[in-house]
């Protein structure tokens, strides 16, 4: 099972590698633009995390479930998605000399740390979204799935908030009534559509109505 999960969760960063049409979803689902020179060929400085991707990828090839040392390849599996997060953090020690050659935004050491600073997250929230929606909504319910603005006018970045997450699996209560100001101003709005979100991943039926002024 964790196999199949490390094959989901790095999906996009794979097909990135492999199309240029997902490279460019991947680039503007992280609030980039590229210019339309941009080929594959910018991603050079992603080698390390490509070479660490292919090498998991060819862990999972090879993943037999009814093999006697599963084990193993479970452990390399694990091992090599800690070495591809490490060589994303990398990314954000890019200087200026090192991508000067590149098309606009990747020819930005600022690019560079914000891509190492967003993927990691934005591989688990995708696939949150994509296989475990229920879990997804409900995170984003209680407070751990927020968005954080970005500067320059760029669309804000969706984050995992650790802290906000070690409260709601600590205090589920005190964590969801901090989050909607529940008792003082309640944040209405936030609340009806986050609860909402969680009825559709459920299944349920949603009716959308105008919601009033505060309460």
């Amino acid at each position: 099972m964790i196999v199949v999960t490390l094959r989901r969760l790095f999906a996009p960063l794979t097909l990135a590698f492999e199309s240029r049409s997902a490279a460019m979803v991947l680039l503007e689902d992280l609030g980039w633009t590229p210019e339309e020179s941009f080929q594959l060929d910018a991603f050079e400085h992603l080698a390390p995390v490509q070479e660490k991707l292919t090498a998991l990828m060819a862990v999972i090839e090879a993943y037999d479930p009814d093999d006697p040392d599963v084990g193993s390849i479970v452990e390399q599996a694990v091992l090599l998605a800690g070495d591809i997060n490490a060589a994303i953090s990398a990314l954000s020690e890019m200087s200026a000399g090192d991508v000067t050659n590149l098309v606009s935004p990747l020819n930005s050491p600022v690019f560079w740390q914000e891509l190492a600073l967003d993927l990691p997250d934005y591989l688990i929230l995708t696939y949150l979204r994509l296989y475990m929606g229920p879990l997804y909504a409900l995170l984003a319910f209680g407070g751990a799935i927020v968005d954080e603005a970005r500067p320059n006018g760029r669309p804000p970045r969706q984050v995992i908030d650790w802290e906000a997450l070690g409260r709601l699996l600590r205090d589920p209560a005190g964590q969801i009534r901090a989050f909607y100001d529940w008792g003082g101003t309640l944040e209405h709005v936030r609340l009806m559509t986050r609860l909402g979100d969680v009825l559709r991943a459920l299944g349920l039926p949603v009716f959308e109505r105008d919601i009033p002024a505060p309460i």
